[in-house]
């Protein structure tokens, strides 16, 4: 081989070696981190669908949530971390935020978890700042796809929520998925 030939081949490598480092790098942000441990409670996944209501018609969503408890179960000990996004039925950016987990709650294939907002914001709703704000989900584990998911705010708005709590998982995924496992308490 000769050295134009090796050089080309060695930078061709290269390119294609950043290439996949970069698109793991994007696939891995709504990825969840690690594989879930026991016998603590966790919730993992990444899951969203289109919304159908007056004013957010076919706004698309996702929610990816990776939270554990300690082996303990300890609902309050719970880490993790999560993302929302939300897009206009065009595309555009409507929300983006993500924040770190401060609760846990798991019984069974169904799940409450808070967080507080710690970068991220609206864009569609300036003045509306989320940073610091704690947030609630509740996602019910319904096997491969089809999962639900409800969020705080769709209720309350961006009003913080007390730690470990929700409202009922209204939504239907239509695509991801989440796993839930263990029980708190």
């Amino acid at each position: 081989m000769t050295r134009l030939a090796r050089t080309a081949t060695v930078a061709g490598l290269a390119a294609a070696l950043t290439m996949g480092m970069l698109a793991a790098g994007a696939a891995a942000d709504d990825a969840p981190v690690a594989k879930p441990q026991e016998p603590g409670s966790f919730v993992v996944g990444s899951a969203g669908g289109k919304l159908a209501w007056e004013g957010y018609k076919d706004h698309p969503v996702r929610f990816t949530v990776d939270a554990r408890t300690p082996s303990d179960g300890n609902p309050l000990k719970a880490k993790g971390r999560f993302r929302v996004t939300h897009k206009t039925a065009t595309g555009g950016p409507f929300a983006d935020f993500r924040g770190e987990i401060d609760c846990l709650v798991a019984g069974g294939k169904t799940a409450v978890v808070t967080g507080v907002i710690k970068e991220g914001g609206i864009s569609a709703m300036p003045g509306v700042d989320v940073i610091g704000k704690r947030v609630g989900f509740t996602i019910s584990d319904e096997g491969r796809r089809h999962d639900r998911i409800g969020w705080s705010w769709a209720v309350a708005g961006f009003e913080s929520v007390p730690q470990c709590m929700s409202t009922a998982p209204f939504f239907q995924t239509t695509t991801g998925d989440y796993r839930v496992g263990g029980t708190s308490l």
